[in-house]
């Protein structure tokens, strides 16, 4: 059990960056969560180009110690968290940085316990299982693994049961940016998100750096976020978005990765075509725009 002195302790060194676009009342919801007892700061970065939005941000101020940075228009979202944290980070005393979707609600008892493996073992970035659903029961999030030779990404134990999950800490290939938590020096030797992606795949494209450089990233499935998903969306299911650019970002990141013929190898075309094809099986709202904004996302990857 943690003393009062070191959950004060805690709250000097860890700060929570969230990327508003047009959520500011999710973020509101959120912030109810976040205690002083062990967060030091929130950094919301409003990426909404909207000056009312702003000012409802700016209202939120009231609820915890935040700070609200105003982007230069919609930069997206990994160049938001790369401006926050660069924001946070500005003071020496911050050593974790978690990075929180603004359609996120954090359980009881998440932070400290994810802040005190972080401090106790070593690793270098640590995200709590992620569940959805109305009582927490699905799994959403609790590691995964990704293939750089032809771009595919697996969450582990997706869409099962909460209670399949382990008590025990565990590794994981793939980090989703959705509550990662950061070591202060993990951040700065990964120098953040790829802002050329703008949007999805950043996530991806981290974890393959992070393997890089020998950083250890683990499951907590003991801490739970839970997760509205697609909350920040205007669309039913996933959105047009979602399909454009996680197909193109997949293929530039590959491209860069492995090159072009890791992404024409049989295994990569077929990777291709399912991403394509998933709207027209999955989304009963316009599937064949979706699957036309996958080919488009794919198409453009390759230019």
């Amino acid at each position: 059990m943690t003393t009062g002195r070191q959950d004060r302790e805690d709250a000097a060194h860890c700060v929570v960056v969230i990327v508003n676009y047009n959520s500011s009342e999710l973020i509101g919801e959120l912030l109810t969560d976040i205690s002083p007892t062990w967060c030091a700061r929130v950094v919301i970065v409003d990426n909404s180009d909207d000056a009312n939005e702003f000012e409802r941000v700016q209202r939120l101020c009231a609820l915890v110690k935040v700070d609200a940075l105003q982007a230069p228009g919609n930069i997206g979202f990994g160049a938001g968290v790369n401006l926050g944290v660069e924001h946070a980070l500005a003071d020496r005393n911050i050593e974790y940085v978690w990075v929180l979707n603004p359609d996120t609600r954090v359980r009881a008892n998440a932070p400290t316990v994810l802040i005190n493996h972080l401090r106790a073992h070593h690793c270098d970035v640590v995200s709590p299982a992620v569940t959805t659903g109305a009582r927490d029961e699905v799994i959403w999030f609790a590691g995964g693994s990704i293939d750089p030779r032809h771009g595919t990404v697996r969450h582990w134990r997706y869409d099962e049961p909460s209670t399949s999950l382990p008590s025990d800490p565990f590794a994981t290939i793939f980090m989703c940016g959705a509550a990662p938590l950061f070591r202060r020096e993990a951040w700065q030797q990964l120098h953040g998100f790829d802002e050329s992606l703008f949007l999805y795949w950043e996530d991806a494209e981290l974890s393959l750096r992070a393997a890089d450089l020998g950083l250890r990233m683990e499951i907590l499935p003991t801490a739970r976020v839970w997760h509205a998903v697609g909350g920040t969306s205007a669309e039913t299911g996933q959105s047009r978005a979602f399909y454009y650019y996680s197909a193109r970002n997949r293929v530039r990141v590959m491209r860069k990765r492995s090159g072009i013929w890791a992404i024409a190898s049989p295994v990569g075309i077929l990777a291709t075509a399912k991403f394509t094809l998933r709207p027209l099986r999955r989304e009963s709202a316009s599937p064949v725009a979706k699957s036309w904004a996958a080919l488009r996302g794919h198409i453009s990857g390759l230019l």
